[in-house]
């Protein structure tokens, strides 16, 4: 919820998920309204659908290809940065 009202206090447009699953229906949605989104802040930790997972789902989905992705992780691991990039992840370090 913290970084949703950061990114809304900057004036984007920001949408929150609870889980991997709803997540991929709301990002699914707006690419078939014609307004998909632009970047998905993934948690690592993610309910129902891991953020691995997710991440591999939408890279899969031609409608989605466009959307970048970046992982939010509150813990991390030696080689998680390399795993995050061959996941598709957007570096930004």
């Amino acid at each position: 919820m913290a970084v949703t009202e950061m990114l809304s206090s900057w004036g984007c447009i920001a949408d929150e998920a609870e889980d991997g699953a709803y997540a991929f229906t709301l990002l699914r949605e707006a690419a078939k309204r014609g307004r998909p989104y632009r970047v998905a802040i993934l948690e690592s930790q993610l309910p129902v659908i891991d953020a691995e997972d997710l991440s591999k789902a939408i890279r899969k989905d031609p409608e989605l290809a466009e959307t970048r992705l970046m992982l939010l992780a509150t813990v991390g691991r030696r080689g998680d940065a390399a795993r995050a990039q061959e996941l598709g992840f957007w570096r930004i370090w």
